[in-house]
């Protein structure tokens, strides 16, 4: 066996040991579990420098509900939610605005354009 081979455990088809290609992942379990484990544990310190480890005066998670309590905030909120009120209920685009909307005109020349192009599509 050369170095870039690896063995590892598997339980496929009866087979207990496996060569792994010298590119190839062979995690496995232990390996899955490890992964699990580390990320739960960054996921553990990420937490724990949120709430424990002060910047300045006070912790990331003060700052945030501080931030969260303030005046401006609450406007925010109170703005985004009464937009949301005045928005029809069955549409999930904007309004569409003066600048939007076609004259007559243009509405007539579109529909000229689209039935030409639908045309040039049927006739191929």
């Amino acid at each position: 066996m050369t170095q870039s081979a690896r063995l590892h455990l598997t339980a496929d088809r009866g087979r207990f040991l496996e060569l792994a290609p010298a590119g190839g992942r062979c995690y496995g379990e232990p390996m899955r579990l490890l992964r699990f484990l580390f990320g739960l544990a960054a996921l553990g310190a990420l937490a724990y420098v949120v709430v424990a480890v002060p910047v300045g005066s006070k912790t990331i998670w003060q700052h945030l509900r501080a931030i969260a309590g303030s005046r401006e905030s609450q406007e925010l909120v109170d703005e985004v939610k009464q937009r949301a009120r005045r928005a029809p209920p069955d549409s999930g685009a904007p309004p569409a605005k003066s600048a939007d909307r076609l004259s007559a005109e243009e509405r007539k020349l579109l529909r000229k354009l689209i039935r030409e192009k639908l045309g040039d599509e049927k006739k191929n």
